[in-house]
């Protein structure tokens, strides 16, 4: 525990150790105590297309590794907090054809710094000692540096999830509550800029092999370094 007593009137302390930053302005002799933060937790970063099965991998990693707790966010996460008219509208995102069949999601400007922030949200979170499961679509070059600056500080882990078209054209006419097309359209360019720790293909294996290949990785395997790599492009 870290005690700071400041016995100059009116001075301006800022306060940066131990995970907390702020300035406080002290008119008489005081005393404050700050608690150090706890180390900070792991990211694993799942990217892929629209119906890829990340969604599973994620709540299978959660359950897997109980009782180690892990949080899973994801791009579904903070798209679901722009409003109704700003998808009506296009403030956030339009949806185009893409070149190779289906449709692709391009963010606008609001869109970019929404994701952008939901990367930081989630590094914040681990920073406070949270282990964190994030949920991604790659969506712009853009944004995956964005990401990898945003994690790579962290030990890192990112996971290319992949599956075969058919399975996921199927999938998504199952689920009934995606934008049909996405699925195609994405699954090339939700990976063109990206390089991984490690990949698993969803289209024969189930989530939860998937998240036993990811967790002895995460466990047995060398530290992540794709995102520090592409940090550093």
């Amino acid at each position: 525990m870290l005690n700071i007593r400041i016995a100059e009137p009116a001075r301006w302390v800022t306060l940066t150790n131990y995970g907390w930053c702020g300035a406080a302005q002290q008119s008489e002799r005081s005393s404050l105590t700050l608690t150090p933060m706890p180390p900070p937790g792991r990211i694993v970063c799942l990217n892929g297309t629209s119906s890829a099965g990340k969604s599973s991998i994620a709540g299978a990693l959660q359950e897997l590794l109980h009782p180690e707790v892990w949080l899973v966010c994801g791009i579904d996460t903070f798209l679901s907090m722009g409003s109704a008219s700003a998808f009506e509208d296009h403030s956030i995102h339009y949806w185009r054809p893409a070149p190779g069949g289906g449709v692709w999601c391009d963010p606008m400007p609001a869109g970019m710094r929404l994701l952008a922030g939901g990367y930081r949200a989630a590094a914040a979170l681990a920073l406070a000692g949270n282990n964190v499961v994030f949920d991604d679509v790659s969506l712009d070059e853009q944004l995956l540096k964005e990401c990898a600056d945003s994690f790579s500080p962290f030990d890192s882990l990112f996971v290319g999830v992949r599956c075969d078209i058919d399975v996921l054209v199927q999938r998504e006419l199952q689920r009934g509550d995606r934008r049909v097309g996405a699925a195609v359209g994405m699954a090339a360019k939700a990976h063109e800029h990206a390089s991984y720790d490690i990949e698993v293909d969803t289209t024969s294996t189930s989530s939860d092999d998937c998240a036993r290949r990811i967790i002895e990785r995460l466990n047995s395997g060398p530290p992540g370094t794709a995102l520090a790599q592409l940090s550093r492009t």
